[in-house]
């Protein structure tokens, strides 16, 4: 909790050094798998602080860890930021990869709304602009109708996704595919966000 109350404050340098005691905390007591799923918020702040080869490389090594344990199930948020960390380093095809693995194991914790603005960002970059907007305009309408604070990568993801969509969509033509995609049911949204991207 100190680690996102630290970040949505933009002390990013703060909420991982909590992230990292949180880590420290469950090892010193004996819980690796929990440190190792803990080690998501530790990759997430790296790449928040422009370190994504340091998160890239904590991300797989824990998500290894998780395999060898038959703890991978647990591994959605390390696969997340795997997936932030490739965003980042203009890896989009791996990116694309560390989603696929992320979509079943968030879904089955009720965190795969987190996806879709990564997902938008993912579609533009491989050209996919209409899918891209209907995407983002699905995630603002559960970012709407949930109440929640934006996702702290929100940022980060719309300084991309945002030029993309104003340089390649008229704005009549963007308003419409958002709205489209504010009405889309959930199982639509996520298949036309992997389905589209290649």
């Amino acid at each position: 909790a100190r680690c996102f109350w630290f970040a949505r404050q933009g002390r990013i340098e703060e909420a991982l050094a909590c992230a990292q005691q949180q880590v420290a905390i469950c090892r010193d007591a004996g819980i690796e798998v929990a440190a190792l799923y803990a080690t998501s918020n530790v990759t997430l702040m790296e790449s928040l602080l422009d370190r994504p080869r340091e998160a890239l490389e904590h991300a797989r090594t824990a998500i290894a860890r998780l395999h060898e344990l038959d703890a991978d199930a647990g591994a959605g948020h390390l696969y997340f930021s795997e997936m932030m960390a490739l965003l980042v380093l203009d890896l989009s095809a791996e990116a694309l990869v560390a989603a696929r693995n992320a979509y079943p194991r968030l879904s089955r914790e009720g965190d795969h709304y987190r996806l879709l603005l990564p997902l938008a960002l993912l579609n533009a970059l491989h050209g996919r602009l209409d899918a891209a907007a209907r995407v983002a305009g699905f995630d603002g309408a559960i970012q709407a109708s949930s109440g929640e604070n934006a996702s702290i990568v929100a940022p980060l993801l719309r300084n991309r996704l945002e030029p993309l969509l104003a340089d390649g969509l008229p704005v009549d033509e963007r308003a419409r595919l958002v709205a489209e995609g504010a009405a889309l049911r959930d199982e639509d949204a996520f298949k036309l966000a992997f389905d589209d991207v290649a």
